[in-house]
């Protein structure tokens, strides 16, 4: 029965259903959404517990505790969000998602503890209710092709998530490259030694690259 059913869907989906350049663009407008809010998601991850600390003086255990809850809001997000996308339509959730954390996100810096723990709560459950309509979104472009888009889209969903805690982890670091490299205050080393440095290693990596990529396999010998 369940491959009568999906030699009937491939009978019904044999032409595209859309053009080559809608597919792109879809993808592509989805994929940004998909960074965007990881992006604004591992910022929490990475930083909610030092904040916590440093603002309210919390325990460890306790900031360990809060972000627990925001991640669970996350898991909690993504089963509601499909919930409420088949009832009122996946372009108005991921509208939903996307705008609606947005006015929580302005007063988070003025909120007490309390609030606190409920708007980073409320925020992280409406950001994570749009990735089932995402992912949906993206397999209607390419009905035929669904594992092509549903592996590399949830993959997708945690590498994102990995390139934007690195660029964070960057961005928090500019204040103390400043202080330390540029003001030559790090037991003498300075930002034309660190310079040289770092541009060793990177040219040492590109030759390591281009050395293997260049070598012939076992099969070419």
């Amino acid at each position: 029965e369940f491959s009568t059913m999906q030699e009937q869907r491939k009978i019904k989906t044999v032409s595209p259903v859309h053009g080559t350049l809608t597919i792109c663009l879809g993808l592509f407008v989805l994929t940004f959404l998909m960074f965007i809010k990881n992006f604004y998601g591992e910022s929490f991850r990475s930083f909610y517990t030092f904040y916590l600390i440093e603002r309210f003086e919390l325990s460890i255990p306790a900031s360990q505790m809060m972000l627990f809850l925001f991640l669970i809001a996350a898991a909690l997000g993504v089963l509601i969000g499909g919930i409420i996308g088949d009832r009122i339509g996946r372009y108005r959730t991921i509208w939903i998602s996307i705008l609606g954390p947005l006015p929580l996100t302005l007063v988070l810096p003025y909120a007490d503890l309390f609030w606190t723990g409920i708007l980073t709560i409320v925020i992280n459950l409406i950001m994570a209710s749009a990735f089932a309509s995402i992912l949906i979104y993206a397999i209607d472009h390419l009905p035929t092709r669904i594992g092509l888009i549903g592996g590399p889209f949830y993959g997708l969903n945690f590498g994102l998530g990995g390139v934007a805690a690195g660029f964070l982890g960057i961005l928090a670091w500019i204040p103390q490259i400043y202080k330390i490299w540029v003001q030559k205050r790090a037991d003498g080393i300075s930002l034309p030694t660190f310079s040289f440095i770092a541009s060793a290693l990177i040219l040492w990596l590109i030759s390591v690259s281009y050395t293997h990529l260049t070598l012939p396999t076992n099969r070419e010998v």
